[in-house]
């Protein structure tokens, strides 16, 4: 068979998954990227220091004594940003091949179901006759 003649034959539907899992890796990359910013804001508070003055002499009174000053306290707001960024790359040919391949699995899969259910109809429908025609046969006065 030529080369001319296998690329005919590949584009038909029925070659189709045949066609994608012989070019799987020569398909496009399709890449996407994603980004997610998470903030957290944090407030941290700080108490304010007592600081000593210099000594100092009451007018008053002569007494000498350190008077102190006590700073205000401080808020800080913090902020942490985390920022991901995700890329994801996808081999689009590769795609469809799965989900081709998945859903003649799942045909697969039902035709086996509905066979089984056929098999089971079959065999209660004859075992209820067989037990119908027994009871008939035993009650049944001659």
């Amino acid at each position: 068979m030529s080369g001319k003649r296998a690329v005919e034959e590949l584009r038909k539907p029925k070659h189709k998954l045949l066609a994608l899992e012989l070019c799987a890796d020569l398909g496009e990359i399709k890449e996407s990227i994603v980004t997610e910013t998470d903030t957290v804001v944090k407030v941290v508070s700080i108490p304010g220091a007592v600081l000593d003055c210099p000594e100092t002499v009451n007018p008053t009174t002569g007494i000498r004594y350190t008077p102190q000053v006590k700073c205000p306290d401080v808020e800080t707001e913090i902020r942490y940003i985390n920022t991901t960024k995700t890329v994801t790359q996808e081999n689009t040919y590769r795609v469809d091949l799965l989900q081709g391949q998945y859903r003649i699995l799942e045909t697969e899969r039902d035709q086996e179901r509905s066979g089984k259910r056929k098999w089971r109809t079959a065999f209660f429908g004859l075992a209820s006759l067989v037990i119908g025609v027994i009871l008939l046969l035993r009650f049944k006065p001659f």
